[in-house]
């Protein structure tokens, strides 16, 4: 099941996975796990009943299907996936809350997620819902990001496929057309076009191009541009 039809299948309802306590937030997280993601049972493992600790605590089986990344509330630029898990600390409330990102809008301050019980009461819907108070996202390790597809590896010579998310270490990262600063810009899902310290992104491949400082290794992006590796995490 995408995320997509997780939604269509949802919509409107109530989520109760639980059959405890009501349509809550957490059986909206619970079920996204059990049924895109194929996490087993409890499907998102809580400390106390507290849905925040299942990214505070982050339980072992979770890291074996998604990715913690730390929410850095004065950088704009670095936004969740769409499809990874957004968590609120005790800012929302004791438990905190989760919602599914369905659209991170980069840069604003509000997001597109489907969540449940927000306001209390509120079934499974896509809503507007604010960043303020945001500690952080799951982003699942299968997560296969949406449209526009890049090109199948035959199709582009001279580079390897990869599949895998690096973080952008650079203050500023500029993005190419081709493997080399020579390249017209190409552009990032940021207001400025370019990639940002803290900005987690996800790879099809790499490629040998221009040396800068010794490395001559470049990163494929989904939308078909290069970025050079020395201004991320990637290591092979």
């Amino acid at each position: 099941m995408t995320l997509q039809e997780f939604i269509s299948a949802n919509n409107n309802k109530g989520v109760d996975v639980d059959k405890a306590f009501g349509d809550q937030c957490w059986d909206v997280g619970a079920a996204y796990c059990r049924d895109v993601i194929g996490v087993p049972g409890p499907y998102l493992p809580t400390v106390g009943g507290a849905v925040r600790t299942s990214f505070e605590n982050f339980p072992g089986v979770l890291s074996q299907f998604f990715d913690k990344v730390v929410n850095n509330p004065n950088d704009p630029h670095q936004v969740p996936p769409a499809g990874s898990l957004v968590f609120w600390g005790t800012y929302v409330g004791p438990n905190g809350d989760v919602a599914i990102c369905v659209d991170p809008k980069s840069g604003q301050l509000n997001f597109t997620a489907f969540c449940q019980n927000a306001p209390v009461g509120e079934p499974a819907r896509l809503m507007s819902r604010s960043y303020r108070g945001v500690i952080g996202w799951l982003v699942p390790k299968s997560l296969t990001p949406p449209a526009p597809q890049p090109k199948p590896a035959q199709e582009v010579q001279g580079w390897a496929p990869a599949n895998k998310l690096v973080e952008v270490t650079a203050p500023t990262l500029h993005v190419r057309t081709d493997a080399t600063t020579d390249a017209a810009a190409g552009a990032a899902n940021t207001p400025d076009g370019n990639l940002h310290a803290g900005d987690v992104i996800h790879i099809t491949g790499w490629k040998y191009g221009q040396p800068v400082n010794g490395n001559n290794i470049w990163l494929r992006s989904d939308y078909g541009h290069w970025f050079w590796s020395g201004g991320t995490n990637y290591h092979g």
